[in-house]
């Protein structure tokens, strides 16, 4: 669960990241 959750975070940091930029 650690491994999925590691990678939805990192997938979704930088895709937030540029939406609201």
């Amino acid at each position: 669960m650690e491994h999925r959750l590691s990678q939805r975070v990192e997938g979704g940091l930088p895709i937030l990241v540029y939406k609201r930029g």
